[in-house]
């Protein structure tokens, strides 16, 4: 039961981070644009 509590973990972190990179890109661009167009 641990052992595939742990998997599934490890599997969400790896479909999460892309995505969550993906957000923290948007996020920085939407900063940029902001700052360019205060």
């Amino acid at each position: 039961m641990d052992t595939l509590t742990s998997v599934m973990k490890k599997n969400l972190k790896s479909l999460l981070s892309p995505f969550i990179s993906k957000c923290g890109k948007l996020l920085e661009n939407c900063n940029n644009f902001y700052i360019i167009h205060r």
